[in-house]
Order: structure tokens, then sequence, then C-alpha cells
């Protein structure tokens, strides 16, 4: 309760000073009077990686060649040196000294962008070649490949509710619109010759990231597409080993089992020096022959440059796809009333409907299990692929990714 009420302060006061936060925004114009030389501006937060990804690959593909001036609020699950893979976007780091660089407050960063757009929005009345203002949620409503509102279960409202479509993602990408993303040569050459100094056939040999991620906060989804324990991949591991395969562990993996394993290691100073972290990371999304990961952004900047064969294991809900067709789904094992239910039968028996809209209801009987190691391992070496319908209000409807059975 007492944090509640100190929420409500910290609010009235932010608030209070609009005055001051309003003439911060004056000052960064002034100061970047330059961005407004594009006739495409694109003011930009959000605190998650994957919307990023996408907002950014939309607006560069959709107008490209024409530049774009990229106002960027930047959040700490943001990585900052995205923009530099698309040519036509030109970053432009907007910063108060109401909230560093690293300060998570999405209140405070939501509402300078609200207070960016009403600048933009001012001069633009007075303008008779107005700007064009990019918005990020209506980016996804371009190309769209539905007719009709795409659903979903919301845990919130313990109701099935529309969303906002991702299938025009899918379109651009699958299209080839644009210009794919492209990690900038200075970090390419710098991080190829580091690892084929250590690794003499790094460049021959097919490299496999995996990439795994735990859940992160108490919200339904995040909390229940967590990639499960680290050890069911020791048989994928050593397989690859075998093959002598490039393996780069990274995500939420302890940082003794990447030693262990003697993978490639992304947090390795001894390796990569001083290149930043958030650079490598985007070098093995872009590059890597085979992406093993669980459903959040990590896998879009792979499935937008197209290289990348992207498996996706422990993969839940059943709504969703990847943008690519020869993508793989392997969905957590569903256990219904005391049995392992059939994938098959989930997506097509009306009984199901709800689970695969996303509601695990336990009362109903039933339970979510994280895949094992043999079944990861079968994923990527022994892919058993399932032929099915999909419901057209899905958006695995559009995306048409390859679902493996269990």
């Amino acid at each position: 309760m007492l944090s509640k009420t100190l929420r409500i302060i910290h609010k009235f006061f932010f608030y209070l000073l609009t005055p001051l936060h309003l003439f911060s925004v004056l000052i960064f114009f002034i100061s970047n009077k330059k961005l407004l030389n594009n006739n495409i501006i694109f003011p930009f937060f959000t605190w998650s990686f994957g919307h990023q990804v996408k907002a950014y690959d939309v607006a560069s593909r959709i107008y490209y060649p024409k530049k774009i001036s990229l106002i960027e609020i930047n959040h700490p699950r943001n990585n900052e040196y995205l923009s530099e893979c698309y040519v036509n976007l030109e970053q432009y780091k907007f910063d108060s000294i109401f909230f560093p660089k690293k300060h998570p407050s999405n209140i405070a960063k939501s509402y300078y962008l609200s207070l960016i757009y009403l600048i933009l929005n001012f001069i633009n009345f007075f303008k008779q070649k107005k700007y064009i203002l990019l918005e990020h949620l209506k980016l996804y409503e371009i190309k769209r490949l539905n007719k009709i509102n795409l659903k979903h279960f919301s845990n919130k409202s313990n109701s099935i509710v529309t969303y906002n479509s991702l299938t025009g993602v899918t379109n651009i990408i699958r299209s080839n619109i644009g210009k794919k993303p492209d990690l900038p040569i200075k970090y390419k050459s710098q991080i190829l010759k580091k690892l084929n100094r250590v690794y003499k056939n790094f460049s021959k040999n097919k490299t496999y990231t995996i990439l795994l991620r735990r859940n992160r906060s108490d919200e339904y989804y995040d909390k229940i597409r967590d990639g499960g324990n680290e050890r069911k991949y020791i048989k994928l591991i050593n397989k690859l080993k075998k093959n002598k395969s490039n393996i780069v562990l990274t995500g939420d993996f302890s940082q003794s089992f990447i030693n262990k394993n003697k993978c490639i290691d992304l947090k390795d100073k001894k390796l990569f020096g001083e290149i930043p972290f958030k650079v490598l990371n985007l070098y093995f999304l872009l590059y890597s022959d085979y992406l093993i990961t669980q459903h959040s952004g990590a896998w879009l900047p792979s499935n937008s440059r197209g290289k990348t064969t992207t498996i996706i294991v422990n993969s839940f809900p059943f709504y969703l796809g990847t943008h690519c067709s020869k993508d793989r789904i392997l969905m957590k094992n569903v256990i219904y009333k005391k049995k392992l239910l059939n994938v098959k039968d989930i997506y097509e028996k009306q009984n199901h409907r709800l689970l695969r809209l996303g509601k695990v209801d336990r009362e109903k009987g039933y339970l979510l299990k994280e895949n094992t190691d043999e079944q990861i391992y079968n994923a990527v070496f022994k892919p058993k692929f399932l032929k099915t319908k999909f419901d057209n209000d899905l958006m695995i409807h559009y995306t048409k990714t390859k679902v493996l059975d269990l």
C-alpha cells in the first residue's frame, strides 16, 4: 500500500514539472535540428526488444531508401546498436536530466514520447509539406495478411480478445520488401577476426546459437514461456560438439554451465575484448546458421535477415508462429487429465479451442510441462513435422510455421 501511495506522489510531482519536461524536449530539437531535414520522423520508445526489432524493421523496409529520423528513447532491454543495422535509419538519442540513460522508468519515458509528438504536430500545423510521423503500433497494420481480427486469451480480463496483428511483419519479410538488416562491416570484421584467431575453422563450420530465456516477471505469458532446465540442452550440445559445430550459449544460461560445456561465451573478454555484448548478440542472431530459443524478441533479427533457421522449443502459446516458413516450433508438453495431449488434437478439436488461444485452465485438467532433452534433440536432428489445420483467427494460420510433433 505504501509503495502504491509513493508511486502516486511521484507521478503527481513528475507531471507538475511538465513545463520543465517540455523545455528539455525543445532543447533536444534545437540541439538536433538536423533531424528535421528528413521528411519522415519516427519517435520511438518501448520496453521490449522484440517490438523494437519489429518497429525498426517495418519502418526501414517500407520506406527504403528514404531516410528516416529515428528519435530513440532508450530502455535497458532495447539494443542501442540495432538502428545501425538499417542503412536508412538516422538515430537521434533522446535523454533527459529526469532519467539517466539506463533508467527503466516507463511512465517518464512514455510521457516524453507524447511531448515529442506534441511538438512535431505543432510544427506540422504550420508546414505546407507535412512531416510523415510514424507511430510504432500503427506500423503493424501495414500490408497485413489477415482480413479478420486475430484473437488470443487475455489473463487480465479472463476472456478472448483481439490484438494487434503481426501478419504485416510476416508479409514484409517474406516479400523481401526493402533492405534486410545487416551489421556494419566495422563490427563484423572485428568479430570474425577474433573468432577465426581462436577457432581455426569457425567460418567453415555451421554455427548454432542456443539462447535460453527465463521468465522475467509474473505476467501470465512471460511466466509460462520459460525455457526450462538448462541441463535439458546437454544432449544437443554433445551432438553438436561431435559434429564440430560452432556452439554459442547465451541468454539465461548460468556461467558455470557455459564454462563447463566449453562453448562460445559472448561475455568472454579474453575472446572478444571490448566489443560490446549487444553488438555480439546482434551478430549471432543475424548470422548463425541455426538459432535454438524460446518465444521472445530474440528470433526476430534472425527472421528478418533470413539466413538462420530458427527452432523454437518449449513454445507457448499455440496461436503464435515465426515469420519464416523454414522455421520449426516445438510446443511445450500439455498434460490433459493426466495424459499427454496430441498436438494435432489441440489445433483441430473444438474442446481445446481456449487452450490454443492461450488459456491453460488447471481446473479443467490442463498442465504445461517443459520439453525433454530427447524432444529438444529431435527438434534439431530428427524433426517430425505435423500436418494440421489452424483457425484463421490465429497468427500461426498466416505464418504457416512448421509445427513439430512430440
